[in-house]
């Protein structure tokens, strides 16, 4: 085994799934042809089908799979695997965003004559709330709405150590407003690249005029 390289047991991996795979699927099917081929499947097999896919998928790209589908195979696994019902097997893990100020910190705010409480709820659109994205979320005062981009404080806050996440103090800064964030409640779904927002509290600084 110590004269194999890496590469060569990668190579090995990938043409032993491959084989496996089209012992399956014989010829080029499409992605409904391939769904109820699998329907008929113990589910045992099923779920190493699903398996081999998956990982060719996400580990040599969807061009190691194209060749046993007629029609174009685009979009993440996760998409692909929805489209012949083999996602029942998957899993998708998520990450919990769950921050609450719990600091005394005093702030002065300058450059601002106005500010508000916010508390805002969010629902999904869905049971399945990694089928939601959330990249901006909007919040209302005054008649005016401010788009606040949450894809990426949440996104920054998972990357940072979860010891510091409630020390640090989380704000957003548009062109005329402010936001300081008290308590941000959700989800990060990897698989998706997804966020959703079930909840925020906050205070929002910003300019009033009549």
């Amino acid at each position: 085994m110590s004269s194999i390289s890496a590469w060569s047991i990668a190579n090995i991996t990938e043409k032993s799934l491959t084989k496996e795979v089209s012992n399956v699927l014989t010829k080029q099917v499409s992605a409904e042809e391939a769904r109820v081929k699998f329907m008929t499947m113990p589910q045992k097999e099923k779920d190493r089908m699903k398996s081999a896919l998956e990982y060719l998928y996400k580990n040599y790209g969807k061009e190691s799979v194209q060749p046993f589908f007629a029609d174009t195979v685009s979009g993440s696994y996760w998409d692909f695997l929805s489209k012949m019902d083999l996602k029942t097997a998957l899993v998708e893990n998520s990450e919990l965003i769950s921050y609450y100020a719990n600091n005394k910190k005093t702030w002065h705010i300058e450059g601002y004559n106005t500010f508000t409480h916010i508390i805002a709820y969010y629902r999904s659109n869905s049971d399945d709330s990694s089928k939601n994205e959330q990249n901006t979320i909007d919040l209302s005062a005054d008649n005016r709405t401010f788009s606040i981009p949450i894809r990426k404080i949440a996104l920054e806050y998972l990357a940072t150590d979860e010891k510091l996440r409630n020390k640090k103090d989380w704000t957003v800064r548009g062109d005329d407003y402010m936001l300081l964030i008290k308590s941000l409640d959700g989800n990060y779904y990897p698989v998706r690249d997804s966020i959703f927002i079930r909840r925020i509290e906050g205070y929002l600084f910003y300019n009033f005029t009549q």
